[in-house]
């Protein structure tokens, strides 16, 4: 007697060989933010950063952001850091939790594009390492800043023009909800910086010829998605408006974008160097821009249509790489052409870059030699900045401090301009000893912003940056004096690099008596113009 026995069902078993590259990309990431973050976190931060958390502050406050500080941008970062000061605490250390979650959720939207193109999950978490290896090596000055928060939305919004473009292409109907919904993304991302509405409105104009010539009447469709994203931007820019309106700061806003308009002007570049200065601002990171414009014009135009083929006739992956080098382009464009090229400006436009390359490379026959090419690439741009040099990551076992000491963020501050942290301790624990409560204290160099932050201090003037405005704006130096002099400030701390060339030609601040001096900074008492004023409150 027989039994017949039936064959068991095949099960595909993944070889070891096979899932190499991938297990070596986790465990190659996992040492990369082990070893970098610590040291990432205990890092200062910016004067820009404590700009904006001041503004945040009068938001949680309930006051009129406007009228109480010279205030130019839209409200952006300032209600974001409002927000992250009412869930965190607001700390040095909050500030950073928060813009690494921000940055990590960026960089796994983007590789999850990846995926979705059709790159291999090994690719994909080696683009994590590269991205993650950028952010990381870069100095204080680029962190927390409004153009890397404005990227969470501005990505979100790519992946919903992703899907309208995949509805027009087979000819599925999509809910015009969807297309608010990514308006509101971009109108979110205006409010950190308007001028990403560039990169929003290239993106948009590819889709829509994509879906022109998709044949299957993507065209119909094309009016209802741009109400949708123009009603969903509008939706946002009420939201503010509004905001203004209700605190009575609208003739405030306007007033001060009027007087101090040539503000971002004077910060911008000469023309001539606008060209270098995406290739020269991160040392190695920036020649990725050299293949990646190449590539994404080659994308948009494949996407276009210029070969002759309609987009429901190319691969998924080649109407995804035309969105993303359009996105790339206008978000460059933004950044070097319509900003002032400074390096925080040009982040997100390194980090989408490098995205672009990424997907190029995976298309190659055999991409195992590009792949290594890339990544050496990486490798050499990190190693060639001071972030992952020997003596900095000396440090990386005094990094578990809550709040590191002064002279660990003279340390680990990279940044050519920093304040001198130990010297603005010294000068805090003046202060703090001379019972300064709010408002009694005008930092008047930039680099001392970061005792109000230290302190808890509001600041005795609307002019946050007064030294700073004053080298811009020369022609506004009288009225923005007359202004302070009248302030409610006891102790104003300066910078002695920043004063007249001797006591008979010390203007106003320097002349006033110095009770205090550490290092570059020099406290003063004020002995006219504010005390009646302060004596007053």
């Amino acid at each position: 007697m027989s039994v017949e026995v039936s064959p068991r069902p095949a099960v595909a078993i993944a070889r070891p060989a096979a899932r190499a590259p991938e297990v070596l990309g986790w465990l190659t990431l996992a040492a990369l933010l082990l070893v970098a973050v610590p040291l990432y976190l205990a890092m200062p931060l910016t004067i820009d950063v404590f700009f904006y958390d001041a503004c945040g502050q009068v938001v949680l406050r309930g006051g009129a952001l406007e009228k109480e500080i010279l205030f130019l941008p839209p409200p952006g970062m300032a209600w974001a850091l409002a927000g992250e000061r009412a869930l965190l605490g607001g700390s040095r250390l909050a500030v950073r939790i928060a813009d690494i979650l921000i940055v990590a959720t960026v960089v796994g939207l983007l590789c999850r594009w990846l995926r979705t193109s059709g790159l291999s999950r090994a690719a994909c978490v080696w683009t994590a390492v590269a991205l993650f290896a950028f952010y990381l090596g870069t100095s204080e000055w680029i962190h927390a800043q409004p153009d890397i928060w404005m990227m969470l939305p501005a990505v979100a919004a790519l992946w919903l023009r992703r899907g309208a473009v995949e509805a027009a292409v087979v000819g599925d109907r999509r809910s015009v909800v969807w297309s608010v919904g990514e308006g509101v993304l971009w109108g979110t991302a205006c409010l950190f910086k308007p001028q990403v509405v560039l990169a929003g409105l290239l993106t948009w104009l590819v889709s829509a010829v994509m879906a022109r010539r998709s044949g299957t009447g993507g065209l119909r469709r094309l009016i209802p998605d741009a109400l949708g994203l123009l009603a969903g931007g509008l939706l946002v820019g009420a939201l503010w408006l509004g905001s203004m309106a209700a605190h009575g700061a609208w003739y405030d806003y306007w007033h001060n974008v009027a007087e101090f308009r040539g503000y971002y002007s004077r910060l911008a570049p000469p023309w001539a160097d606008r060209l270098r200065l995406p290739v020269t601002r991160f040392p190695v990171w920036g020649w990725l821009h050299l293949p990646a414009l190449l590539i994404a014009l080659v994308a948009i135009a494949q996407g276009a249509g210029v070969s002759g083929r309609p987009a429901a006739a190319l691969m998924a992956r080649d109407r995804l790489a035309a969105l993303l080098g359009a996105c790339y382009l206008g978000w460059l464009a933004e950044a070097d052409l319509v900003q002032s090229g400074f390096s925080y400006h040009l982040v997100p436009a390194v980090m989408l870059a490098l995205v672009v390359v990424a997907g190029w490379v995976n298309r190659w026959p055999r991409p195992v030699l590009p792949w290594a090419a890339f990544l050496g690439f990486a490798a050499l741009a990190a190693g060639w900045g001071p972030a992952f040099q020997p003596a900095r990551l000396a440090l990386w076992g005094r990094c578990w401090e809550v709040e590191p000491s002064a002279e660990m963020k003279d340390r680990l501050g990279m940044y050519s301009e920093k304040p001198s942290w130990r010297n603005l301790a010294r000068a805090a624990a003046f202060l703090r000893a001379q019972g300064v409560t709010d408002r009694d204290l005008l930092c008047y160099d930039s680099t001392t912003v970061p005792l109000y932050h230290d302190l808890h201090l509001r600041p005795a003037s609307r002019c946050f940056f007064p030294v700073l405005f004053e080298q811009i704006l020369p022609s506004r130096r009288a009225v923005l004096v007359e202004e302070m002099r009248a302030g409610p400030q006891r102790y104003i701390i300066t910078n002695a690099w920043e004063a007249g060339s001797g006591p008979a030609a010390e203007p106003w601040p320097y002349c006033e008596p110095v009770v205090f001096k550490t290092g570059r900074y020099r406290v003063h008492r004020v002995s006219s113009g504010g005390t009646e004023a302060g004596a007053a409150r």
